[in-house]
Order: C-alpha cells, then sequence, then structure tokens
C-alpha cells in the first residue's frame, strides 16, 4: 500500500547563518505492498482476443484491490509455471493440469476456481468434419489429429482418454499428431482440412463460431467432467494481498461494477464468476 509519510527536518542552523528551519518536506515512499501484479494467463484464443477478456478482469481488480494489476500473455502452456517461479507473474489463470504441475515445482497456492456456463467443471470434446468419413472414435486409426498442447486437459489429455477408451493408442494409432498451441489455431486446422480432427473444449464451436466458419465441424466424443481453471498465487505474495485477490474474485457477482465486468466477457468466455479453491480430486483440464 503506497503509504505518505511526512518527513519533518527541524534542524537549528546554528554559527554565523543563526537559527534558521528548515522547510516542512513531503515525501511519498511506495512500499512493496503498493506493487504490480502480474497476471499470467495461458495461449488458450489469439493475442487480441486475450487481451479484452483478460485486460478487462486486471482493471476491474486494480479498481477493486487498489493495486495495479497486468495483464501478461504466456507465450505458450507450459510457459506460465516458468513466469511464477521467475518472479516474471505473481498470479496465475492455471489449467487444473499445469496448477498440479506446478505445486511440485513451487509453493503455488489456489485461490479460486472459476465459473462457467454455472458449473466449476467442464468438457472437453473431439470434433471432425461432416465430409470427413469418421462415424466413431475408432475411424480415427491412421488419421492426422491436431492437439492443443501437451499441458491441455481438453485439448490433449481428455482427448487421449477417450482414445483410449475405444482402444487406440494415441502414440502408435493416430496417422500424424501436430499441436497447435490454441483452441483457435485447431478449430482453423480442422476447417481448413489440416487435421482429419481436433481436441478442443466443449463450447468451442459457440465460442469461434463468429470468427469462422464451423457449419461443417461435428461433436464426435465428449469427455468427463474436467475442473475449470484455477487463479492461484505465488507464495512470494502477502497474505494480506491473497486474501484481497480472493475476495475480489469470489464477490465479484455482490459487486454491481463486477457484473458488468462478467456482462462484457460472458459471450467470449462464459465466465459466470469464481468459487473458493478447493483441492480436487483426479482433475484433467
Amino acid at each position: 500500500m503506497k503509504r505518505w509519510f511526512v518527513v519533518a527536518i527541524a534542524l537549528s542552523l546554528l554559527g554565523s547563518l543563526g537559527c534558521e528551519r528548515v522547510p516542512r518536506i513531503q515525501v511519498t515512499i511506495e512500499t512493496s505492498e503498493r506493487a504490480s501484479l502480474r497476471l499470467g494467463v495461458l495461449p488458450t484464443d489469439d493475442d487480441a482476443s486475450l487481451q479484452d477478456v483478460y485486460q478487462t478482469i486486471c482493471d476491474y481488480l486494480s479498481s477493486r484491490m487498489r493495486q495495479e494489476v497486468q495483464l501478461v500473455l504466456s507465450p505458450a502452456y507450459e510457459d506460465l509455471g516458468y513466469l511464477l517461479r521467475s518472479g516474471k507473474a505473481e498470479i496465475g489463470w492455471f489449467s487444473s493440469t499445469i496448477h498440479d504441475l506446478e505445486k511440485s515445482r513451487m509453493d503455488v497456492r489456489g485461490l479460486a476456481h472459476v465459473v462457467r456456463n454455472g458449473s466449476s467443471t467442464f468438457e472437453g470434446v473431439i470434433l471432425v468434419r461432416e465430409d470427413s468419413g469418421i462415424d466413431e472414435v475408432a475411424d480415427l486409426r491412421g488419421r492426422s489429429f491436431g492437439y492443443v498442447s501437451r499441458y491441455s486437459g481438453s485439448g490433449f489429455q481428455s482427448a487421449n482418454q477417450i482414445l483410449r477408451a475405444a482402444g487406440l493408442d494415441p502414440l502408435r494409432d493416430l496417422g500424424s499428431v501436430e499441436f497447435t498451441t490454441s483452441h483457435l489455431d485447431s478449430l482453423k486446422g480442422l476447417v481448413n482440412k489440416d487435421f482429419d480432427a481436433v481436441a478442443v473444449f466443449a463450447g468451442a464451436i459457440r465460442v469461434h463460431g463468429k470468427a469462422l466458419d464451423l457449419s461443417g465441424v461435428r461433436e464426435l466424443a465428449r469427455s468427463r467432467p474436467i475442473s475449470n481453471g484455477i487463479i492461484a498465487v505465488s507464495s512470494r505474495v502477502k497474505s494480506s494481498t491473497q486474501s484481497a485477490l480472493k475476495q475480489a474474485l469470489i464477490e465479484i457477482l455482490q459487486d454491481p461494477e463486477g457484473k458488468q465486468v462478467l456482462e462484457k466477457i460472458r459471450e467470449r468466455k462464459s465466465i459466470d464468476g469464481f468459487v473458493e479453491f478447493e483441492e480436487p480430486g483426479r482433475s484433467l483440464e
């Protein structure tokens, strides 16, 4: 917190100068408690869309906490943890997969789960084109497949569970595999026939249907529920700041300004709010 200190210098100059009071000096000192916080987010979308959604949230948190929150776009899924470990960000908007991974690397503390469409979980899906000739998961044998990242639950891990349940070994039975780094790029690859199938989050067609013509795309299979995103902080963040951030997130729906923020971003990210973090059992996202 920025604190104002008034330094009163009451020295008397002696000698030939006589006694003369030195003027009072007002000094502003910015302490670390008030230092900017940086929120790192995953590259789930194009940079412009990420900036539009998450900067809105950062601006709200800055206003609510009276402490600037800056947005940092992680260049890749696996880099988000590095941003916190190296001190380049203090807050991470993690997938549960990366959150679980980072807990083994550093002291990272979960604060809140993201709520989307009224739930703290969602599903992953495998999508194909209508003209692909793929009618069931077993038909993916020998076909090209687009993943998002090895660290994405809906864009990798849940799809592999679906494949294995159908008797397919993802490493051996798929014809070719490519990692696109974002759900949007996976969809573009599917539409452009770079892949026969892709793994993305359920709702991707609705979210990206305005930017892409996805009328010829359909869902082939859906995963079991996956934990939504987790907002976590580095243990280097003061406990009082952690508490303030957690409160701002969880109480966003009770704040008129917070409701306006959610309304603004709901069409793009379907974010309804946040609930207090609880250690999950086995999750994916």
